[in-house]
This record gives C-alpha cells, sequence and structure tokens, in this order.
C-alpha cells in the first residue's frame, strides 16, 4: 500500500476517494461528489467538477483521476476524501 501511494504522490496524485460501488481513485486535487455524472453512470463518484459537457468530462478524466489498485478499506463512499500526505505520514 506505502508504495502505491508514494507513486502516486510522486506523480502528482494528491487524495484518494471511493465511489459508491466501492472502486479506489486518486486524484490531483480535492475532488467533489458529482450530481450530474451520477445520472449518467447510475452510481455515485467523486470527480473534479461537474462538467455539463459529457464529452468534455471523458476527455478531461484521464488527466486528473486514476485507478487505484489497493482496496484501502477504511475509506467508504460517505466519507471526504483522503490526503494521500496523511497516509505516507502513517
Amino acid at each position: 500500500m506505502k508504495t502505491e501511494l508514494h507513486d502516486l504522490y510522486a506523480k502528482g496524485y494528491r487524495y484518494l476517494a471511493k465511489n459508491e460501488l466501492g472502486g479506489v481513485w486518486a486524484f490531483k486535487t480535492k475532488p467533489c461528489r458529482s450530481t450530474l455524472l451520477n445520472r449518467r453512470v447510475g452510481f455515485g463518484v467523486w470527480v473534479q467538477h461537474d462538467y455539463p459537457d459529457m464529452r468534455l468530462l471523458d476527455e478531461l478524466k484521464t488527466k486528473w483521476r486514476k485507478d487505484v489498485t489497493g482496496t484501502y478499506d477504511f475509506l467508504t463512499w460517505e466519507s471526504e476524501p483522503v490526503l494521500i500526505s496523511e497516509l505516507i505520514k502513517e
């Protein structure tokens, strides 16, 4: 887990958040819960911004979000995004 977190941090990712289905994503800036995208994909997700133009979202999401391989069981959909720097310290 620590190695993955260090690698993410080195690449500029600063936050971890878990979507409603349990997938963990790393973000470069603090994400927010999406209202627009939730309707599109059918489950709750974290995003950088709620984009009204979904084509723009598809184009940009790979620039600010990354799927994470660790499970990070302490994260839940209901919890706020967690700073990677805080997890590295532990």
